[in-house]
C-alpha cells in the first residue's frame, strides 16, 4: 500500500501555515484526523450541503439556554442575529 496522498498545492500551503501556528506539521494533523475517524467510526464532523442563497436560516430554540439573564430592555424584541446564533 502506498503512503502517497495527493493534495492541491495551494490548499496544502494554506493549511500548513495554519498548522504551523498551532505548533504541528501536516503529518501530525493527518494522524490526528485519521485517529478521530477511527474513534468516531466515520468523519469527526457533519458533512452537509451549504444552504442555498434562497434558503432562510431557521431560528433555533434553546440556542442560548442557561446563558440568558433579564436586562433593562427585557420587553424589547430580540434581533434575528440572536435567534440565528450569530451573537
Amino acid at each position: 500500500m502506498s503512503n502517497t496522498t495527493r493534495v492541491e498545492p495551494e490548499l496544502k500551503g494554506n493549511a500548513e501555515r495554519i498548522l504551523n501556528q498551532l505548533g504541528m506539521n501536516t503529518t501530525q494533523a493527518i494522524n490526528i484526523f485519521l485517529k478521530q475517524v477511527e474513534l468516531h467510526k466515520g468523519l469527526p464532523f457533519d458533512v452537509q450541503l451549504p444552504l442555498s442563497s434562497e434558503a432562510t436560516p431557521q431560528r433555533q430554540s434553546g440556542l442560548h439556554q442557561g446563558v440568558m439573564s433579564m436586562s433593562d430592555d427585557f420587553d424589547e424584541p430580540l434581533d434575528n442575529e440572536f435567534w440565528l446564533g450569530k451573537t
